[in-house]
């Protein structure tokens, strides 16, 4: 699969002291310390899938923002099997989600909590990302619909493909090719797993706020080869329009076995708005979009303390209260599994 000498890839062929964390492998992330090889630079080339050469991106990257999808905190990558029970506690210990407010605001109700239950998620879950917050996200929204369960979630290393700022469609498209690579990277290396594997894949991305009059572009449903996309009131348009606003919305795409890949993106009313000055910074920074996110131009101006995970300082005024961006993440989950159950 990837080019080289080694059977099994790694993201980091050349630094031996990474030959323990191959491309593909399963680990936990816990914000408990840090352990990288030498540091890779965005867009370096690192294998190839097929034909197709395979360049680093943010979820292989230390010290990402909020956009980025990669490791949000400092972490060490731990063998599955030597996770505490502390990392997925049962619901009522849940501490990542205002679990609470997320029931109100969704409105969950019993009756739709037992649909959810009828997917029959399998207790293996891949999560396409290393990402401690979208990793533990994933395995806190599975407590919550279904606190009997007892799930396997892990996170897999999976290159997006896209940029670290993606806009509209670009973040779809990015979240939908971590899904796809996670699942062929994980057949190469064990062919039978994703036959009953549940897989979960997050992108944050900035969508134009629509001004007055003007009509979303394709935020129509749409179903193609099996996926089936909610894209909501989203602006996809992926080119960048400088007298815009934009806010950030969460995109998750799912795969349980036996069910219709579902697209979600975040309803205009769990979007964040982004201050226009700290778009425009990462925009016309060296590199632009490639290269910055509007996180730690946040941070750079005063305007967020936690580059990372500015949703909730951003969101103080909202009128049902802050929304952090693991519970920005939780609803478009639990969205995406609710619509899930309304497919054939």
């Amino acid at each position: 699969m990837f080019e080289g000498s080694d059977p099994e890839p790694s993201f980091f062929d050349n630094d031996p002291s990474d030959q323990e964390a191959p491309n593909g492998q399963e680990y936990t992330a816990t914000p408990e310390g840090v352990e990288t090889a030498s540091p890779l630079a965005y867009g370096d080339e690192i294998g190839t899938i097929g034909e197709d050469s395979v360049q680093a991106d943010a979820d292989m990257l230390p010290d990402r923002d909020y956009t980025d999808s990669g490791p949000e905190d400092d972490i060490v990558f731990e063998d599955p099997t030597n996770r505490s029970q502390e990392q997925y506690p049962e619901a009522d210990e849940i501490t990542n989600i205002d679990v609470a407010r997320l029931f109100a605001d969704l409105q969950i109700t019993e009756v739709e909590l037992g649909q959810i239950a009828s997917l029959s998620i399998p207790p293996d879950v891949r999560v396409t990302s290393v990402s401690p917050i979208k990793t533990n996200t994933v395995g806190d929204v599975l407590q919550i619909v279904g606190p009997n369960g007892d799930f396997d979630v892990v996170g897999v290393k999976a290159p997006s493909g896209v940029g670290e700022l993606p806009l509209g469609q670009a973040a779809i498209n990015g979240a939908l090719n971590r899904l796809n690579n996670g699942v062929q990277i994980r057949q190469e290396i064990n062919p039978d797993e994703t036959n009953a594997t549940a897989w979960f894949s997050i992108e944050n991305g900035l969508f134009k706020v629509p001004r007055g009059g003007e009509s979303q572009v394709a935020a129509e449903d749409a179903t193609d080869k099996g996926v089936v996309q909610f894209t909501e009131d989203a602006d996809l348009s992926p080119d960048f329009d400088p007298d815009a606003e934009y806010e950030d919305r969460a995109v998750t795409v799912i795969r349980i076995p036996g069910r219709p890949t579902i697209v979600q993106v975040s309803p205009s009313s769990e979007a964040v708005r982004i201050p226009k000055v700290a778009v425009l910074a990462a925009h016309d920074a060296d590199g632009g979009f490639g290269q910055h996110t509007v996180g730690s131009k946040l941070a750079e101006m005063g305007l967020a303390v936690d580059k990372q995970n500015p949703h909730a300082e951003l969101t103080m005024d909202r009128p049902t209260g802050p929304l952090p961006r693991q519970d920005q993440m939780a609803r478009v989950i639990i969205r995406a599994l609710l619509r899930l159950t309304q497919q054939p």
